[in-house]
């Protein structure tokens, strides 16, 4: 190939065809013409008139006219809402007037709708169909079985609310989620008499699965519900021991009864 280009430049340079030294060149007649200046019979034998330039009167050569520099005067913007006299002349005469700026076109509501990953932005659901999470190691711990079922469900409720009151940004100055559960919600919304939802609320605190951001009361003559947030010291805390002497008096004496009565017969 590098033999072909050789001969194809040189044969391009005296005016003679190089299509037939590129397609069917061979070795032999290459050399021949690139060494020797013997011209293969197989190639076309077309001579192109090769072009001299003619020569040039220089003195003819007209120069070329040049713009001259334009000096242009920078504008100036001026507040045409003061009067004249507050301006300079100087500036007046180049000011330009200024245009306002177009108004930008506001985001259509079902753009707003749709978040950057393409998805349509839902709306937060009620606290009704809100949800609870739930860890199934939970059940494994002593003071989860120390609850009562009503206890384990006001708890269930207060992780709900703790969720809830998150997504809505109710946090207290440490930045932990807070929430109110009052007695009339147990029983409007859940269905408990208030002796089963206090008894089960004091409980959630005897643990430590609960506690106080603000306990309620009577402030300057207005009631205030009660703020609770969770707490993880629950995990840790241990049921109190049980006495069970009086089960195991009672068991002696009914194994003696027994006894007596298998006797007699």
């Amino acid at each position: 190939m590098v033999l072909r280009d050789k001969t194809a430049k040189k044969a391009a340079a005296n005016g003679r065809p190089i299509r037939d030294i590129k397609n069917k060149g061979t070795v032999k007649d290459c050399q021949n013409y690139l060494y020797h200046d013997v011209w293969s019979e197989a190639w076309s034998k077309t001579v192109r008139p090769v072009k001299i330039a003619l020569p040039v009167d220089v003195s003819e050569i007209k120069p070329v006219k040049t713009a001259l520099p334009v000096d242009i005067p920078t504008p100036v913007l001026v507040d045409h809402s003061l009067p004249l006299e507050h301006n300079k002349p100087e500036q007046i005469k180049c000011s330009l007037p200024v245009k306002a700026a177009l108004p930008v076109a506001q985001p259509k509501t079902k753009q707003k709708a749709v978040l950057p990953n393409g998805r349509n932005r839902k709306s937060m659901p009620s606290f009704d169909q809100w949800h609870c999470q739930i860890f199934p190691k939970d059940i494994t711990f002593p003071a989860w079985k120390y609850l009562t079922k009503t206890a384990t469900d006001v708890a269930n409720i207060c992780r709900a609310k703790r969720d809830y009151s998150a997504a809505k940004n109710r946090k207290d100055a440490s930045g932990i989620p807070i929430f109110d559960f009052s007695f009339g919600e147990a029983e409007k919304a859940f269905g408990m008499t208030r002796p089963t939802f206090s008894s089960a609320v004091k409980l959630l605190l005897k643990i430590g699965f609960i506690e106080y951001s603000c306990p309620g009361g009577i402030r300057n003559g207005v009631g205030v519900k009660a703020v609770y947030r969770l707490s993880d010291k629950w995990r840790t805390w241990e049921p109190p021991t049980r006495d069970n002497s009086n089960i195991d008096h009672a068991r002696e004496v009914k194994n003696e009864i027994r006894s007596k009565k298998t006797k007699s017969t």
